[in-house]
């Protein structure tokens, strides 16, 4: 499948492969529907939902990525649960909307405000791919 899209699968392990699958298995009903569940997890976002651009991507929205870039540079453990616990008492400590924030991360590494677990997203890409995202997600989103 991943040959079929462009992706060479001997860019990932097979470890990342069956983590990846295994995290939207749950939300597919067919075979089909695996690629369009699963593929941010091989490629970048090339474009961004418009609607949740429209509905989460504020003008303070590139400042607040930018910090949480450098909130997740400084982080101890990528492992999902404890970087959770970081990234959300930072976003409370600034007083900021966890919904927005949350959102606009997951717009940025994603493409779309769906799909499993965040920080069990950003465990398996790891810090480079996340932040890569992120910080192509401030260059090119713009508010409608």
């Amino acid at each position: 499948m991943l040959k079929a899209h462009g992706v060479n699968p001997d860019d990932f392990s097979e470890e990342y492969i069956a983590k990846a699958v295994g995290m939207v298995k749950g939300r597919i009903n067919f075979v089909s529907d695996l690629w369009d569940n699963a593929a941010f997890f091989f490629r970048e976002p090339e474009s961004y939902d418009p609607k949740a651009v429209k509905k989460r991507w504020s003008e303070d929205m590139p400042r607040i990525m930018q910090e949480l870039i450098e909130q997740l540079r400084a982080l101890p453990s990528w492992k999902s649960a404890d970087a959770e616990k970081v990234i959300l008492d930072w976003i409370n400590s600034q007083g900021y909307h966890l919904g927005n924030v949350m959102n606009a991360f997951r717009l940025t590494v994603v493409g779309e405000c769906k799909g499993p677990h965040m920080f069990d997203i950003t465990e398996l890409m790891g810090p480079e791919a996340t932040i890569s995202r992120i910080e192509k997600g401030i260059k090119d989103i713009k508010q409608a």
